[in-house]
């Protein structure tokens, strides 16, 4: 299965990236900052967006059997970010 995680680079979205690796699934990790991610594996992409810019989402859920969510408020706030987030990663799955 084809699964894109967005929220990967920290705690449960870490997580969940961790475990569909281990359970043999090809994973894609929506992360800011590819840099700061070091889960390596030859079944993950990593895929550069921020989950605010619709075309970014658009393109990282194309071509997904599933699609999971594991965003979280950021520090410093962020004004309506969850809620574009959202917004954007349920248009894309459409």
């Amino acid at each position: 299965m084809k699964i894109v995680v967005f929220g990967a680079s920290h705690g449960v979205g870490l997580e969940v990236v961790k475990q569909a690796l281990k359970a043999g699934h090809a994973v894609t990790a929506f992360v800011r900052s590819p840099e700061k991610f070091t889960v390596k594996d030859a079944n993950l992409t990593v895929f550069k967006g921020d989950s605010m810019d619709t075309e970014a989402v658009e393109k990282a859920i194309a071509g997904q059997d599933a699609v999971i969510s594991a965003l979280g408020p950021t520090r410093p706030p962020v004004p309506h970010m969850m809620e574009t987030s959202a917004k954007n990663i349920v248009a894309g799955m459409k």
